[in-house]
Formats: structure tokens, C-alpha cells, sequence
């Protein structure tokens, strides 16, 4: 503190002439009076001294107000000397005395127990209205910057903000008899809402006297077995729409479509009451004014946040999630090791066994119950001393997705697009699948998974950012979820595509093959390019043909002709340059994500909690053949944890931070998964023929932690999306995908490794979830934040917000 010197002040040589030295309260205590000297202790330290009453005011009811120890009159109260409140209520008056006196506390003095008990809160409970209310009053009329100006010419103005604050008062009786009003019907939406639990409720029944024996009085299930006419409901038929209209039984489900469709009401209301906003400058039109408007700014106030065509346009392109599960699942039944048998009294003592007891057999002894065409490990031996090498296509392939992801994130970002980079996704991997199907040893099978692998890896990442970036800020999380729900229902039918081929995998491949090329031919082409890709390419105009034709399709009127998008570099001197095609070019493709050093920090921190994503969440998945259970079962159960891991996701992510929910999903995933340990059986896994037994309790645990796994994964894609700008969007989903795919090669490996110890699996998915929901922390929120265009613009916006937000904390911590 002594150290600070003289410093030298703008304009200083202009003392004693006729110049004036014009400086703020913070400059003239900075350079001239000391940031913290002797004078500003002692202030601090005598003003500070009042916090010292404060508290002993604030706290002393703690024991002025605390409930004292009693005790007995000598033998009048037997078996106890002392007790609490609840037992002196149940002793005569006078049998007892407060060891302290009466005096001792309110509570001993004014006799505040039993019945009288909760008198003793009230002191406290309005101390701490009065404090409110005086806080209220203490807000006086402040001094306005420029107030001396009044009924001169000067002109005073201020925003709504200022004017509240420093004239209104931030909250007063107007302002609560205000709130109260308004709050008021609050009630009537809560008795709108909830009013079918008594309205649509089952009403209890009885038997008839003397009809039907054995019950009085049961549940809707009973009812079903009765003779129409035996039984009647108690409060009568019009107790509830289920008795008046007999909604049970073979009509249960239709007691629920009212309270469905009343939701879904709701959702289209809340999308039909996105009217027409006035836009800043909307009277310039046809004037020589110009609106500039952002993409986000026009999303919101002309095209709608979610419409009819942005609902149709999310609903298209994430129809190509389900073919980007079955390409991927698919060898949970092509790379699946069948059940065996012996051969008729070539081997005794059993009839089928685990690949361990194979290796001891003489070859010839025993077959693959489905034939050498059900898996590939059947058709190509891959058990015993190369069992291993039936984890090579599945690794390969995710090694495949790892290079392509990054290959289709550049060409996204700048030669192609989104939407040519799907079509191009789909017709390779139709191309690579069928050509799967044609492999006449491992090693070739293994390449062509390879290929098919890089091939589907720009279906994901540019299906995620196309539905993303044509929606408004609000909805973008859930409909980034839409995508993973189509994800589900591929997983979902790919046993049912796999069950009639069982018995050849080459024909699973064939099927699969055909559906991404249908796609891509047939219904692509009614997908709309991003318009904030091609803003960023410089295809202004184009950009503005697609939010037009969003917001005709919505029903809103067509974007006013002076509209314009705004510039994403801030920079109006920027000069785009034209291809051949007429396409321009603007420098914010020039900026690069790894030499900004924030960015680079995030992508990294991103990519490292996405490769334990990706471990746990495909590993998983592959690993249920070491449940112990029925392959076809135990794929079901984990298709059908998806969906409510997608609608629990879709659900919170509109109220609930995105950092939280990435770390509490991935912390249950790591508990299911420890879990499971604890249910596996020592040793190698069985593989026995039409085997349904195993743990319960192990298939429930295990499907719980595929549902965090999947909460955790679908998160992260949508929380990635809103890191990034736009013109390196793409680009970093690549990467996420590409570490995820990283994580994903390796998961083969440990499934490999679990038909000898599946408590081993179980652990390490355990710990690489719990290492991401732990990376997830350093990440920042984006919750309701905008989607940036460009990294500088991104940097200079959440540099000013952090500042803001500082500024505020201070604030509130006065």
C-alpha cells in the first residue's frame, strides 16, 4: 500500500492556467488519494464495526427464544427427572418446573409448548418481515445524472431500468399489488392442468349384493373378469369419465388420450402464439433505411422459433439417425458369438457349452447351433486362440467413423455444406454396406467395416448442426434431442431386421444397405440448406430465400425487402471474394479453432470427456452378449432405455443447466456400471443354448447405466453445438465425434476381454464415466445463450457477458 507513488495525470501541466482537469471518483482516488491508505482503513474499520450489532440483532433469539431444560417436582412425575416439550404436555400442570426459571427465555415465561408450541416461531418470522419491509422503505429518491437539467432545454433521458430504479423504486406496494394480481391467474392454469387427476380418475367399485363371490370391492383388473352387470361403481357413474363412459378393461388406454391431447394442445398453442414481432426499424421499409438484423433476430421476430417448417425440416434430416444406429449396432448380431453343441455322443457330459469349453474339444465334435452363415465367427472360426480377431472390424469401424469425422467436419464447414455432406454420407455407406456383405475372409470384412465406418460418420454431426441452426435459441436442445430419438428407433428395429436373417449375417448387411440410399434419393432433397452456412459462405441472398421460405410455411408475412443479415465479423470493409459459381467467400473462414487459445482449451476439454463418453456408451451397448441373457432380449431392453433417456434429456434440458445434467448423467452411468459388478459371475460368461437366465437384477442395473450412458451422450453433442461458432461448428462436432469414435474403437477390445471376466468391463466403464462428468465441470454454460457466427465475435461477446455478470455478483454482494 505504501508503494503507491505519484502518478503522472493526463492534462497536469495545465494547473494554474485558464485549462480544466476533469476526472471521475475512481481516477482522482487511483492517482491522487490512494487505492487503500491510513485514512480508508480507519473509515472501513469504523463503519464496519455497526456489522457487529447487526448480527447480535439478527441472532440473539437463539437464545432468548430457545426452549429451556424442564425437570420433575420431587416425585411428583415418575420415571424421568427431565425431558422435552412433547413430554411435559403429557404431565399434570404444576408437576414440573424449568431448570433455569421462568424467566430464562420467552418460551419458559409465556408457557409457549404443547399446543402453544409454534407461537414461539412467530418473533423470528416477522423480525425478518420488518427487516424486508424496511428494506423496501429505505429506497429513496437518488440522484439522477442530469437532473438540474430540468425545465431547462436540456433533455433527460434514461431507460425503463433507470427509471424504476432510481424514481419508481425496485419493488413497492403498486409493484406487489401488481404482481399479485397478475400472479393470480397462475391458479387457474394449475386448475386447468391438474384438474383430470379427480376428473379421469378410476373411481373405486363393489359387487352387486350377492353377484359376485369372493370380493367386495377390487381394482379395474378384477373388473374385466366379472360378468357385466355384477358390479357397479361406488360414487356412482358420473363420479368420473372413466365410469361414465366404462374406460376400462380393452378401453383403459382411452382414459388417456385426454390429458395427452390436452399436452399437446398446449405445445401447439405455445407455437401458434409466436406472432409477428415489431422489428426494430420495420418503418424503413421502402424507404432509404436498411434493416440489419442477425440470423438469430430474424428467426425470433419474423420466421418463429419452432414452426410448422422448421418441425417438418427437423423431422426429415433426423430420419437419417436410424440408419447411422443400424450401421453401427450391427454387429451385435453379425459379430456375435452363437450358441454351440456337441455333435451326437462325441463329446459326453453336455450338449453345449461356452467358447472356453470349445477350445478343449477335438475339432468335428461339436457345431455352431445356427450354422457356419449365422456370425461371422462362426463362418470364420474366430474363437480359441483367434478370438481376438473378432474384435478387430468392430474397432476398425469405429477407427473408420474417428477419420471421417474429421474429414466430413471440414468439407461441412466449408466446400459442401450440411445437407450435401448427409446425401454424400448416405449413398457411401449404402455403397460400403452392401460391399460388407460380400467379404470373403475376416481381414477384408474387417477393411470394409473400416470403410463403412468413415463412410456414416458425416451422417451424425451434420444432422445434429442442420436441425440446430434453424431453430430459435429456446428450442435448440430439444431438438437436437429428435435426432438421438431416431437414433433409439434404429435401434429399436434393428432386431427385428436381424431376427429373420439370423441364420445368414450377409444378409442383414444386404437390407441395411438399401434404406440410406432411399433416403438420400428420395427425400433429402426437400431438406434446406443451413442459412447460417450460407451466410458465413457469403450466399447472403440464399440464407434470406431460406428463412423466407421458412416463415411463409410458418404462415408469417414475407421478410421485408430492405432486410439484410449482419455481417458475422462485425466488419463492414470486409471484402468477400466470388468463386466460379458465384459463391462468395468471406474472411471468417480464415479463422482457425486450434490457434485461438480458448477455443483450443474447450475442443480439448470437450474431446477428452467425449472419448469416455464414447467408451461407455457404444461398450456398453456391445457388451450386453456377456449378460448372461438372451442376445435379442437384451438389445430390446437397451433400444428401449434409449427413449426415456431421450425424453428425460429432451424434458430438462429446458429448464436445467447443461453442465449439470452432463455430469449428474454421467455420474449414474459409473454407479449402474460399478454396480453391475457385483452381479457378474466369476469367471468365463456361459453361452448356452436357449439361455435365458442370468441376473435381473444385474439386466435392470445395466439397463439403468445405458440410460445415463445415453442421457450423457446426447447432452454432450447439443452442449458442443452451442460452444462453438458457426463457422467452426461443424468442425468441432467432428472432433467430439472423432474422439468418441476413438473411445468407441477401444470398447471392442474390453468386450473381448469380458467373456473371461465381465466384472472387469463393468469397472472400467465405471471409471471413464466418472472421469468425463468430471472434465465436464471446466466447461462454461450455454444455457439460453446465443449461437455465435464467428470465433472473434463469440471471444468479444462472452468476454462483455463475463463482465456483466461479475459487475452484477458485485452488485448483489453489497
Amino acid at each position: 500500500m505504501m508503494e503507491e507513488e505519484q502518478k503522472l495525470v493526463k492534462g497536469k501541466n495545465l494547473e494554474g492556467s485558464e485549462g480544466k482537469l476533469e476526472l471521475t471518483v475512481d481516477e482522482v482516488v487511483e492517482e491522487y488519494v490512494g487505492s487503500l491508505g491510513f485514512s480508508q482503513l480507519v473509515h472501513v474499520l469504523l463503519v464496519s464495526l455497526a456489522w457487529i450489532f447487526d448480527a447480535q440483532s439478527t441472532l440473539v433469539t437463539i437464545f432468548t427464544d430457545a426452549q429451556p431444560p424442564w425437570r420433575c417436582k420431587s416425585g411428583l412425575c415418575q420415571g424421568s427427572s427431565s425431558s422435552n416439550s412433547g413430554s411435559v404436555c403429557e404431565l399434570v400442570p404444576g408437576t414440573w418446573e424449568w431448570i433455569g426459571g421462568h424467566t430464562s427465555s420467552t418460551i419458559a415465561e409465556w408457557n409457549l409448548v404443547c399446543d402453544r408450541r409454534f407461537l414461539a416461531a412467530v418473533p423470528a418470522s416477522v423480525y425478518f418481515l420488518g427487516s424486508l419491509i424496511g428494506t423496501m422503505m429505505e429506497e429513496e429518491q437518488k440522484l439522477v445524472k442530469g437532473k438540474n437539467l430540468e425545465g431547462s432545454e436540456g433533455k433527460l433521458e434514461l431507460t425503463v431500468d433507470e427509471v424504476v430504479e432510481e424514481y419508481v423504486g425496485s419493488l413497492g406496494f403498486s409493484q406487489l399489488v401488481h404482481v399479485l394480481l397478475v400472479s393470480l391467474a397462475w391458479i387457474f392454469d394449475a386448475q386447468s392442468t391438474l384438474v383430470t387427476i379427480f376428473t379421469d380418475a378410476q373411481p373405486p367399485w363393489r359387487c352387486k349384493s350377492g353377484l359376485c363371490q369372493g370380493s367386495s370391492s377390487s381394482n379395474s383388473g378384477s373388473v374385466c373378469e366379472l360378468v357385466p352387470g355384477t358390479w357397479e361403481w361406488i360414487g356412482g357413474h358420473t363420479s368420473s369419465t372413466i365410469a361414465e363412459w366404462n374406460l376400462v378393461c380393452d378401453r383403459r388406454f382411452l382414459a388417456a388420450v385426454p390429458a395427452s391431447v390436452y399436452f399437446l394442445g398446449s405445445l401447439i398453442g405455445t407455437m401458434m402464439e409466436e406472432e409477428q414481432k415489431l422489428v426494430k426499424g420495420k418503418n424503413l421499409e421502402g424507404s432509404e433505411g436498411k434493416l440489419e438484423l442477425t440470423v438469430d433476430e430474424v428467426v425470433e421476430e419474423y420466421v418463429g422459433s419452432l414452426g410448422f417448417s422448421q418441425l417438418v425440416h427437423v423431422l426429415l434430416v433426423s430420419l437419417a439417425w436410424i440408419f447411422d444406429a443400424q450401421s453401427t449396432l450391427v454387429t451385435i448380431f453379425t459379430d456375435a458369438q452363437p450358441p454351440w453343441r456337441c455333435k451326437s455322443g462325441l463329446c459326453q457330459g453336455s450338449s453345449s457349452s461356452n467358447s472356453g469349453s470349445v477350445c478343449e474339444l477335438v475339432p468335428g465334435t461339436w457345431e455352431w447351433i445356427g450354422g457356419h452363415t449365422s456370425s461371422t465367427i462362426a463362418e470364420w472360426n474366430l474363437v480359441c486362440d483367434r478370438r481376438f480377431l473378432a474384435a478387430v472390424p468392430a474397432s476398425v469401424y469405429f477407427l473408420g467413423s474417428l477419420i471421417g469425422s474429421g474429414v466430413y467436419g471440414h468439407l461441412s464447414d466449408t466446400w459442401l455444406g450440411r445437407k450435401r455432406t448427409v446425401q454424400l454420407s448416405c449413398i457411401l455407406t449404402s455403397i460400403t454396406a452392401f460391399a460388407t456383405s460380400l467379404s470373403p475372409n475376416i481381414w477384408t470384412y474387417a477393411f470394409f467395416r473400416f470403410t463403412n465406418g468413415f463412410a456414416r460418420s458425416g451422417i451424425g454431426i451434420c444432422c445434429l448442426v442442420l436441425t440446430t441452426e434453424s431453430v430459435g435459441r429456446k428450442w435448440r436442445g430439444q431438438v437436437g434431442q429428435y435426432g438421438f430419438f431416431f437414433f433409439t428407433i434404429g435401434f429399436l428395429t434393428l432386431p427385428l431386421v436381424a431376427y429373420p436373417t439370423r441364420t445368414c449375417w450377409r444378409s442383414l448387411y444386404k437390407v441395411l444397405s438399401l434404406i440410406p440410399l432411399a433416403y438420400a434419393v428420395l427425400l433429402l432433397p426437400l431438406v434446406s440448406e443451413s442459412p447460417r452456412w450460407l451466410l458465413i459462405r457469403g450466399r447472403t441472398k440464399e440464407a434470406l430465400q431460406v428463412l423466407d421460405r421458412f416463415a411463409r410455411l410458418n404462415g408469417k408475412q414475407k421478410l421485408p425487402s430492405n432486410l439484410s443479415l449482419t455481417d458475422p465479423t462485425g466488419s463492414s470493409n470486409a471484402a468477400p471474394c466470388t468463386t466460379t459459381e458465384g459463391a462468395e467467400i468471406t474472411p471468417n473462414n480464415r479463422e482457425n479453432l486450434w490457434t485461438t487459445k480458448w477455443a483450443a482449451i474447450r475442443m480439448v476439454t470437450v474431446m477428452l470427456a467425449g472419448f469416455g463418453v464414447g467408451f461407455v456408451y457404444y461398450g456398453v451397448q456391445l457388451n450386453v452378449e456377456n449378460l448372461n441373457f438372451n442376445l435379442y432380449v437384451s438389445v430390446a431392453l437397451n433400444a428401449v432405455m434409449e427413449i426415456p433417456a431421450v425424453v428425460i434429456g429432451t424434458f430438462l434440458l429446458g429448464f436445467t443447466n447443461r453442465r449439470l445434467l452432463l455430469s449428474v448423467s454421467a455420474y449414474i452411468a459409473a454407479v449402474s456400471s460399478i454396480l453391475c459388478t457385483f452381479f457378474s459371475h466369476k469367471g468365463t460368461t456361459s453361452k448356452v443354448q436357449n439361455n435365458h437366465g442370468g441376473s435381473w437384477g444385474q439386466l435392470i442395473i445395466e439397463g439403468i447405466g445405458f440410460m445415463g450412458a445415453s442421457t450423457t451422450f446426447d447432452i454432450l453433442y447439443i452442449y458442443c453445438v452451442e460452444l462453438f461458432p458457426t463457422n467452426v461448428r461443424n468442425f468441432a462436432v467432428s472432433m467430439l465425434r472423432q474422439a468418441i469414435m476413438l473411445g468407441a474403437s477401444v470398447a471392442p477390445l474390453l468386450v473381448v476381454l469380458g467373456r473371461l471376466s465381465p466384472s472387469i468391463s463393468f469397472l472400467v466403464f465405471g471409471g471413464f464415466s466418472i472421469s468425463s462428468g468430471v472434465l465436464s465441470l471446466w466447461l462454461p454454460e450455454t444455457r439460453n445463450a446465443p449461437l455465435y457466427e464467428t470465433l472473434k465475435q463469440q471471444e468479444e461477446e462472452e468476454k462483455h457477458s463475463c463482465v456483466s455478470h461479475n459487475d452484477g455478483a458485485l452488485e448483489l454482494g453489497k
